[in-house]
């Protein structure tokens, strides 16, 4: 029987600091505290990642190309189905949406606490920078492709439907655990049932907000 490949050292390490830095934020969240988490030392961690900040845009950067290669392959999927038309909005909201709902739901509970993370960073000015460096490529091609599909919008009133469109995506994934508060603790359903719904909430959203301008 062949042993199953375990994590190097460094994935090790990403694990751990994604899962403190998503459940304690950066700033509540130590070297010490991810080395012993990952189980190694801590000069084990200075080594592979130096300082804190350096561990942190790595922790995010692992995941990011990952979403962006997926988002990527879709987008110019639907592209080249559009040419020379313009796509559809509804399938402009599921190539940007279904990717990172696909991910959370992929048995690790990696993606899960990115997601989190990434909740918290979007929220946060000190991280405005890192976040444009890792996600503005795929905004900027999805803004461009929503106005595509709402052309009689104005860019200005997309990109503010792009902000809402994240702000959906990023509460329905966070794991806040508000949902099951105000519901008294029922489950908030299937991963697929709530990707659809948020597919659905978005699209309508989105075609409500580009038409009531012009109204």
């Amino acid at each position: 029987m062949v042993a199953s490949k375990q994590p190097s050292t460094k994935m090790v390490i990403l694990d751990a600091a994604e899962a403190q830095f998503a459940n304690m934020g950066y700033h509540g969240t130590s070297l010490r505290a991810i080395a012993k988490k990952a189980g190694v030392k801590l000069a084990l961690v200075q080594y592979h990642f130096g300082k804190k900040v350096e561990l942190f845009e790595a922790t995010i950067a692992r995941r990011a190309n990952v979403l962006a290669k997926k988002r990527a392959e879709r987008l110019d999927s639907v592209e080249w189905d559009a040419a020379p038309g313009n796509p559809s909005l509804e399938t402009v909201v599921a190539c940007f949406l279904e990717p990172v709902f696909e991910l959370r739901q992929s048995g690790t509970e990696g993606w899960r606490n990115y997601v989190k993370l990434i909740a918290q960073m979007t929220a946060l000015e000190e991280w405005k920078e890192l976040t444009s460096r890792y996600f503005d490529p795929t905004a900027h091609r999805i803004v461009l492709l929503l106005h595509r599909a709402q052309p009689e919008a104005s860019q200005s009133d997309v990109y503010f439907a792009y902000q809402l469109m994240i702000s959906s995506m990023i509460t329905t994934l966070s794991d806040s655990g508000r949902f099951e508060s105000v519901m008294k603790n029922r489950s908030s359903g299937k991963n697929t049932h709530i990707r659809d719904l948020t597919i659905a909430f978005c699209v309508a959203g989105i075609r409500a907000a580009c038409s009531s301008v012009k109204s």
